[in-house]
Order: C-alpha cells, then sequence, then structure tokens
C-alpha cells in the first residue's frame, strides 16, 4: 500500500538524521503530517514528487515547487523541500544523532540563531537546524480545490 511505502520512507530518513529512537516532536510532527496527507489523499503526490525530483535528470538543476506544502517535515525528509527543515530550532549531531530541542531558553525561532554547541557524547560541532514552520500551515484544504489539483515545478536550467 503507498501509505506504508510512504510512512517506511519517512522513518528510515528521519532515523538517519535523528537516530532510530525519534525525539518526541518529531515522531509527534511525523504522525501528524502522514494523516493529514493520507486524509487528503495525498500520498502518490508526495511519492511521485520524491522520485521525479531526486532522480539523476532533475537533481543537479534548482527547481522551485508551487502549490505544495513548503513547510512540511515529510516533504523534507523526502528530499522533495530540501533546504528548509520546519521542525523547531533544535540542535543535531550527524555522528551519533543526538538532539536537543531544548533550545527555547535560547529565544530563537530559527536553527540558524542558535549559539555554536558541542555535541555532549562525541564532542563534535553541532548542526544547527529547524526553521520553525508550523504544521497548521501544512495545505488543509478540501481536496476538490485547484490547489490540490495542481503541482507546478519550475526548473531553473
Amino acid at each position: 500500500m503507498l501509505e506504508e511505502r510512504l510512512e517506511k520512507i519517512i522513518f528510515e530518513k528521519s532515523a538517519e538524521l535523528y537516530g532510530r529512537e525519534l525525539p518526541q516532536p518529531i515522531r509527534e510532527r511525523i504522525n501528524n503530517e502522514l494523516d493529514i496527507i493520507a486524509r487528503n489523499k495525498w500520498t502518490n503526490a508526495y511519492l511521485t514528487l520524491n522520485k521525479l525530483l531526486v532522480s539523476k535528470h532533475i537533481h543537479p538543476y534548482e527547481y522551485t515547487i508551487r502549490g505544495f506544502g513548503w513547510n512540511s517535515f515529510v516533504a523534507y525528509l523526502l528530499d522533495i523541500l530540501p533546504n528548509i527543515n520546519p521542525l523547531p530550532a533544535h540542535y543535531r549531531c550527524p555522528r551519533d544523532k543526538y538532539s536537543s530541542f531544548d533550545v527555547a531558553v535560547n529565544h530563537v525561532n530559527f536553527g540558524i540563531e542558535l549559539p555554536e554547541k558541542n555535541c555532549p557524547i562525541c564532542g563534535g560541532k553541532l548542526l544547527k537546524d529547524g526553521w520553525s514552520l508550523p504544521e497548521e500551515l501544512l495545505m488543509e484544504l478540501p481536496t476538490d480545490t485547484t490547489a490540490q489539483k495542481q503541482i507546478i515545478i519550475q526548473l531553473d536550467i
């Protein structure tokens, strides 16, 4: 089933970034988005865009997508929208998969604004990630609207 295939891809990619034991904010965000995607019958669109955009034919080119959930964490994990991680500002270690979402003390919305910090496990420099884009902006429109029928991909060649 398509939903199961999408879920498998998403949890594999999230484990690559954050480890097998996903932090609560990530698990909740993925489950909420997968529910919205399934309810609105967008699974095929997400899987198709993933195959199309990560193919060797398009990947080297810059592209813009309109008519799509630009703040979707699922789209980020599928490399559909690879440049903006919509999760709240956080630290993560690519080496040992450590992550920390407890950054409210810094009063920042964007990961790039976080102060430099080293991983408490391996001592390496932590990546500063997240743009704090709420999932409520994930286009939860009725499925019969024009916005849901059109996904426009513009290649900048």
